[in-house]
């Protein structure tokens, strides 16, 4: 009986929407934070990645930012999504943390590489590939990276990524068109067009 129990708990998280957990959180509920960790934990922190480069450092902003949930949860109003919400406040911690120290290279255990004895002509492709990108978004300032992120990691409409970044939607628009266009130009300059990546 108690296996039931605990499946049945799980089911039930799972279908408990955000805004719910929130409210949750909000009353002290720690399992709720531990349920929304779980949902969201991953793209958080890869988003704190792209804007930090550094492991640590992202994963410090992470847990600062699961601390500013827990005491503000009970602020979030319904004007936008959860998930917005969750994104604007890891953007925030890591923005200011960004800011607070040098800009330095992309920390290279973030990449897996394979060892040379291993590689195949695709993978090798594939690295060279994946090395022009990190080129071409490295050119870029932090303000336009995180859109692209933004929109193309996470997926999100360009009214999210304005709430996130909290800019109105055309400088949202705007920063999109300017990091395609300098992305396109430090491909080209590399003898690539986007199409190359994909």
């Amino acid at each position: 009986m108690p296996m039931l129990e605990i499946a049945l708990g799980k089911m039930t998280e799972q279908h408990i929407d955000d805004a719910h957990l929130l409210r949750l959180i909000s009353k002290g509920d720690e399992a709720a934070l531990v349920t929304l960790h779980e949902r969201y934990g991953g793209q958080l922190y890869s988003y704190a990645l792209r804007i930090l480069k550094d492991h640590h450092v992202a994963d410090d902003v992470l847990q600062d930012s699961l601390l500013v949930i827990w005491q503000k949860a009970g602020t979030f109003r319904k004007e936008g999504s959860v998930r917005a919400w969750l994104f604007s406040i890891v953007h925030n911690k890591a923005m200011k943390t960004f800011r607070g120290r040098a800009s330095s290279p992309l920390d290279e255990t973030a990449l897996e590489t394979i060892p040379s004895e291993f590689e195949t002509e695709e993978s090798k492709l594939s690295q060279e590939r994946s090395s022009l990108l990190r080129a071409g978004l490295d050119g870029l300032s932090v303000e336009h990276r995180t859109v692209l992120e933004l929109v193309f990691y996470q997926g999100m409409t360009m009214k999210e990524v304005a709430q996130v970044c909290n800019v109105p939607v055309g400088t949202v628009k705007s920063r999109l068109n300017y990091a395609k266009n300098g992305l396109k130009g430090s491909l080209s300059r590399a003898g690539m067009t986007m199409e190359d990546l994909e």
